[in-house]
Formats: structure tokens, C-alpha cells, sequence
């Protein structure tokens, strides 16, 4: 039973556009619906009759769909078919003398099927190409070395990239390792240069990083709650400042906190407002929390 169901009986629900209770009841995958009625009981009484003339159809039985027994795969041999758990498995007996229950579907796909009960790719394992000479983006393979893969026993190959610099790598890094880590920096500091260029175009205008002016964040730090104002424990006293083009300018020292920031505000608007204004930027800082630049 559906958990928005709101009957208690299985096919039978409110229809809020007829303002009815509603039966229906589904055979074979064909919906087919039983009337619209006052009241609930006579929906629950026609559901309850429609179920009882159904003619069940019997499950269908755990069948074999295809019979592959004498059929080769590679190496393996089909001599018998079973069905568990919903799946067709066949006992292959190996040209090696092994025999195994494989899944029928692992015998007919086309995406890396099975064909030995494992002893063909044991015996491949170990099994070592020569790479020498052979290029990989910007790697040569100069030699394999002594080293083997802690986790498969591959060989481990010197190579040298078109840098300069030498480095090492097994046969299945070379498919994806395409240098020795210098075109993953060159290629980062591409980006970098692209980021910058494109943010100084946007947002430096004249040495000043408007970016900082619109779109502040107060540091984690600040007591104050609001940018360039903060005790000094020194002088017992709130300090209010401000950063213009890098350089800081001391706006004085308060009792009061209230006072402090007005001070820092008013300077916000003699700088940064004006600044703003000048070049046709909107001013966003106004609802925001305030940093220097």
C-alpha cells in the first residue's frame, strides 16, 4: 500500500477533482478503473469484488531462457545451466582443467567477457611488453627498472619527459600520465594568468580592488562586528580606521564602540562612495558587512 494512501484499502483513494472516492485495480500492467462513489465502502466493496473475479495468472516459472551448454567462450566450455537467484549460471569447464560456475550474461557481453576461469589473465599478470622508446604525451620511456607495482607486480618504468626531468611510472600510469607534473603546472599557471587578467579587467580600477569595496567579509577575528574597528587593550579605548590605496588612515580612538563606527562609516563614505560613484559602480557595501581594501 502506497504511503500517501489515505482508505486503508489498496486501489481506492479521495478524487479531489470529483469529489468522490474513486476504485480502480490494475491486471497485467493495464490500469482499469472501477467507478466513482459517495461513499468509501462502496468503493473498498468494489475494489474487494473486482479482485475476487481476477483470474491470477501462475508465476512464471525459474526457466532457463537460452540454452548455451555446449557452446565455447574462450577457453571455457559450457556442460551445464542452473537458475539461482533470479540468474541463469553456467558450469564451464576451462581448456586448463578448471571448471567454474560463471554467469550466463558474463559469457555474452560484448564489454569484456569472461573467457578462462581466471588462469589466462594469472598467466598474463607478470607478462611485461617492451615500452622502450615508446612515447606518451610528453614522456619517452627510456628503460624498465628493478622496481615492481606493490600491488600487481608491474614493471616500473624510467622515462624522460620533453623537460628534462626524469620520472617513473608503470604501464597503467602511462595511460593517463602525460609528463612529469610540469604540463599539470603549466597548464595551472595558465589559468591562474586567464583568472587574474580577467578579475584585474573586471574589478582593479586605478590600483583599487573594487571586489573588496562591494563584496566585504567581516574577519573571523573582528570584536567589533564591524570592519576596522577593534579594541585596544592597550589604550582601553575602541580604534577606527581605514585602508585607501594601501595605505592605513587612523580615523582616532573612542569610549564608545557606537562612536567608532560612526567614524568608520562616514570615512566609508568620504573613500570608498565616492571612489564608486566616480567610476558609475553601483554601491552595494551599504547592507553588507565593510572590509579595507
Amino acid at each position: 500500500m502506497r504511503k500517501d494512501n489515505t482508505s486503508g484499502v489498496t486501489g481506492v483513494f479521495w478524487h479531489k477533482k470529483a469529489d468522490k472516492w474513486t476504485a480502480q485495480i490494475t491486471i497485467n500492467g493495464k490500469r482499469y478503473s472501477l467507478g466513482l462513489f459517495e461513499d468509501k465502502e462502496d468503493a473498498i466493496k468494489a475494489r474487494q469484488e473486482a479482485e475476487k473475479n481476477v483470474k491470477k495468472e501462475p508465476r512464471k516459472k525459474n526457466i532457463i531462457k537460452k540454452n548455451l551448454i555446449g557452446q565455447r567462450f574462450g577457453m571455457l566450455e559450457v556442460i551445464d545451466q542452473k537458475r539461482e537467484n533470479n540468474r541463469t549460471w553456467c558450469l564451464c569447464k576451462c581448456d586448463c582443467g578448471n571448471t567454474k560456475w560463471i554467469r550466463s550474461d558474463r559469457l555474452t557481453t560484448k564489454n569484456r567477457p569472461s573467457r578462462s576461469c581466471g588462469c589466462e589473465s594469472k598467466a598474463n599478470q607478470f607478462e611485461t611488453k617492451d615500452l622502450t622508446g615508446q612515447k606518451f604525451g610528453r614522456l619517452t620511456v627510456v628503460r624498465p627498472t628493478e622496481k615492481r607495482d606493490p600491488s600487481n607486480g608491474a614493471v616500473i618504468w624510467e622515462c624522460r619527459c620533453e623537460c628534462g626531468n626524469l620520472t617513473t611510472a608503470t604501464v597503467d600510469d602511462l595511460r593517463n600520465k602525460k609528463s612529469c607534473g610540469c604540463l599539470f603546472e603549466e597548464m595551472k599557471e595558465e589559468i591562474y594568468k586567464k583568472f587574474s587578467t580577467a578579475f584585474q579587467e573586471k574589478y582593479i580600477i586605478d590600483h583599487v580592488n573594487t571586489s573588496a569595496i562591494n563584496y566585504p567579509k567581516l574577519r573571523a577575528n573582528n570584536t567589533s562586528g564591524v570592519t576596522g574597528v577593534y579594541w585596544s587593550k592597550r589604550n582601553k579605548r575602541w580604534i577606527a580606521q581605514i585602508w585607501v590605496k594601501g595605505e592605513t588612515i587612523p580615523l582616532g580612538s573612542y569610549i564608545h564602540k557606537e562612536d567608532a563606527i560612526k567614524a568608520r562609516q562616514e570615512a566609508e563614505d568620504k573613500y570608498y562612495r565616492t571612489f564608486l560613484e566616480e567610476h558609475g559602480i553601483e554601491v552595494k557595501f551599504d547592507k553588507k558587512e565593510k572590509r579595507d581594501l
